[in-house]
């Protein structure tokens, strides 16, 4: 119950002051344990089509043959994935496993968009809080985990709803566990410079031949050649365009097994039938959402996260949690200034800075899912725009993919042909795009936010001089 006589700042400075007090515990206990989170759920209506989406899922049930069904909802960061599945789970008596590879983190929950539990409508959450921040936690870790709660879900007669971004979990989890020999660092290294070698190359012959500015680009063109040339032109030419990760990858792969990636199947066939979804926007609406989203997170407690990660001796970038979108700024921000003790208070220009940090690798993010999900096997996905239509058509088109009723897709409202591309008038406004802030950049609470910030700082140092004083003592 939200307290009405009192404005969202002070509340925020009362949440701000509650969580720094528990990372004041935390640091002090030497983080032996998290804070336990409230559970107080409650329901709420299910708007749109809920009644006769029902109906649907219950004749479906009734009928349907072979393989348990899985609804899958995909898409970037702030594109409106959690509302969509709360009312998916309403409408189809489910329960939901996250895709997401910040969430799955205990303790990270406002830089990670965890829901709260007071406000998942008292459906079932899977795959949240499961690894602590200082873990390794993959695609391969998650696979086990998301298969194991879907197969609690299906023998309780209820329906899995597998929701999240994070491309390459949900790629295992519906084609299965791929048999590709493991990714090794050197291996790795190898791949990516030559990789980087044949870009450079072909923007230098760019350049030779008179081309200058865009027209050089960032020689994706060169980079595919040396793929298709290594041993793969089938991945090389089927790969979304700046999909760097997976032309590196499959050129690790073809170095060191001299196979292409094609030639590896999954060690076990799926046995589950996923119905998939991926949901797109606008892009400069999308980014100003990702933009207010990153604002809220710093305003409501990402800083304190990060200090705590810090202060149990998680360095930035060294753990997946740690180089997450999002905590790695703000963990290599408040490092900054625990650094710098001597350089005065923290200034708002300090502040704003990081937060545009954020907003710009958040954005690329949203950027670099939309083109994973481009790059997935064609027919895998229904492309829905929520910012389309009525919430009630989002609905039946998301429930039309998972009862197979294909002619209520390409009817839809919703339905996006483009796949999230932008075209030649949206890609000039994207090169003028210039963020906002609209909470950091006011006096106020720019100064307290700052002043959260110096706090936060002076508790890691203190904790850091104690673990030394500790260490010198036992040695």
């Amino acid at each position: 119950m939200p307290d009405v006589g009192t404005s969202p700042l002070r509340r925020n400075r009362r949440s701000a002051r509650a969580a720094m007090s528990r990372l004041a515990m935390r640091l002090c206990a030497h983080h032996a344990a998290f804070l336990a989170r409230p559970c107080a759920p409650r329901r709420l209506a299910c708007h749109g089509s809920r009644r006769t989406l029902a109906v649907r899922a219950t004749d479906d049930a009734s009928t349907s043959a072979g393989l348990p069904k899985v609804l899958v909802i995909a898409g970037p960061t702030a594109v409106g994935k959690t509302s969509l599945s709360l009312r998916m789970a309403s409408a189809l008596n489910g329960e939901i496993v996250s895709a997401d590879s910040v969430q799955v983190f205990e303790g990270l929950d406002v830089g990670a968009s965890k829901l709260p539990v007071n406000e998942r409508n008292g459906i079932p959450h899977h795959l949240l809080d499961v690894a602590d921040p200082s873990q390794e936690f993959g695609a391969g870790e998650f696979y086990e985990h998301a298969l194991e709660a879907i197969d609690g879900i299906v023998s309780r007669g209820k329906t899995p709803i597998v929701v999240g971004g994070t491309g390459m979990y949900l790629r295992w989890l519906i084609d299965g566990k791929p048999s590709t020999p493991p990714s090794e660092p050197e291996a790795a290294a190898r791949a990516k410079e030559a990789v980087r070698a044949a870009a450079e190359r072909e923007m230098s012959r760019l350049k030779k031949s008179g081309a200058d500015g865009d027209d050089v680009g960032n020689g994706w063109a060169g980079a595919v050649r040396a793929l298709a040339d290594a041993g793969d032109p089938e991945t090389a030419n089927r790969l979304a365009e700046n999909d760097w990760y997976r032309l590196e990858r499959a050129m690790e792969i073809v170095q060191t097994s001299g196979r292409p990636v094609g030639s590896f199947k999954p060690a076990s066939r799926p046995r589950y039938d996923f119905r998939c979804v991926v949901l797109t926007s606008p892009r400069i609406e999308l980014y100003r959402r990702v933009d207010a989203r990153v604002e809220a997170m710093v305003r409501d407690g990402m800083l304190e996260e990060a200090a705590m990660m810090l202060g149990r001796g998680i360095a930035p970038g060294s753990t997946p949690a740690a180089r997450s979108i999002g905590y790695r700024q703000a963990m290599d921000f408040v490092e900054r200034r625990a650094a710098r003790a001597g350089d005065g208070p923290c200034r708002p220009e300090e502040l704003l800075e990081f937060v545009e940090e954020t907003q710009r690798a958040t954005r690329a993010f949203a950027k670099r899912q939309f083109t994973w999900f481009r790059g997935e096997r064609d027919g895998l996905y229904t492309w829905l725009d929520a910012s389309k239509g009525t919430r009630s058509e989002l609905d039946d088109a998301v429930a039309a993919t998972f009862h197979g009723c294909d002619g209520g897709v390409s009817s839809s409202a919703c339905s996006d042909e483009t796949r999230g591309e932008v075209d030649a008038e949206c890609a000039k406004e994207l090169k003028r795009y210039a963020p906002r802030q609209t909470i950091v950049n006011t006096p106020e609470v720019s100064r307290e936010l700052c002043a959260r910030v110096d706090e936060l700082a002076r508790r890691l140092r203190r904790v850091r001089e104690l673990r030394a004083r500790e260490s010198a003592g036992r040695g």
